[in-house]
């Protein structure tokens, strides 16, 4: 699906366009090849190969996955990726431990098992980081400028992107902030509130027009209003929107068996 002439939505369990555990997954079309903004959680890969087809993109041509988190959804299919194509995994330098798994997060995996977000029988393949991303690195990819803003909260160390491509400066959000500045508070270790708070002043003065978050509803004008919403309901006594529950998962009970 393409979003602009450069940047196309290739995976997304809320439009159907991948496995129901994926989130959404982001093409960018650069001179020196193509960048995928996270990577799916590794089921179905070739529904997301078709849909890079589909658009335009030469799967084989992908030169790095670029991760905002560790999560399976986001994470669990960079493995993969790298095995077909030989890309470059970039990645938060503070998960580096967890996605090479000399660092034990199988407590965060086994209570989203258990609450239905991945089938009982997932199991999260570790990947070698190539590129360790710190907060207001800029990384370069031909003409195609990503830099790196760490806004924790979801998780610690997550990290967004912002450019400027087709005339517009795009952030990809990762599960910080959402639509209507809702953000994702989960009851799993990482998840902070505090965190929250401390860092979503990094998104204040953006400018952002496309908001390109990795679940649900994405903006292509007027970002930056929803990044505010955000931003002012951390500065009150309440607390934002949480987007776990506004938009839930729908996941086929086929799906939740590992069948």
């Amino acid at each position: 699906m393409r979003l602009t002439e450069q940047i196309a939505l290739v995976g997304s369990s809320r439009f159907g366009l991948s496995s129901p555990f994926d989130c959404s997954i982001y093409a960018l079309d650069c001179d020196e090849g193509t960048v995928l903004i996270d990577a799916g959680c590794g089921l179905e890969p070739e529904l997301i190969e078709a849909n890079l087809r589909g658009d335009g993109f030469d799967p084989a041509g992908i030169r790095a996955v670029v991760l905002t988190h560790a999560h399976a959804d986001h994470a669990g299919g960079a493995w993969g990726w790298k095995e077909r194509t030989g890309c470059q995994i970039v990645a938060p330098e503070g998960l580096r431990g967890a996605l090479e798994g000399t660092v034990d997060v199988s407590d965060v995996l086994e209570t989203a098992k258990q609450a239905g977000i991945y089938p009982v029988d997932y199991a999260f393949p570790g990947v070698q980081v190539d590129v360790g991303m710190r907060d207001g690195d800029i990384l370069t990819f031909g003409d195609c400028q990503l830099h790196a803003v760490e806004v924790s909260g979801h998780e610690t160390h997550h990290t967004c992107y912002w450019t400027e491509m087709d005339g517009r400066r795009i952030l990809f959000s990762g599960d910080a902030v959402f639509y209507s500045g809702s953000v994702l508070l989960l009851n799993i270790p990482g998840c902070s509130l505090d965190d929250y708070r401390r860092d979503i002043e990094k998104l204040v003065g953006l400018e952002i027009d496309a908001l390109l978050p990795g679940h649900g509803i994405f903006v292509m004008r007027y970002g930056q209003e929803h990044l505010n919403r955000a931003i002012e309901a951390l500065h009150k006594l309440g607390v934002p929107t949480n987007f776990a529950a506004q938009c839930p998962k729908i996941i086929p009970e086929s799906y939740r068996r590992g069948t």
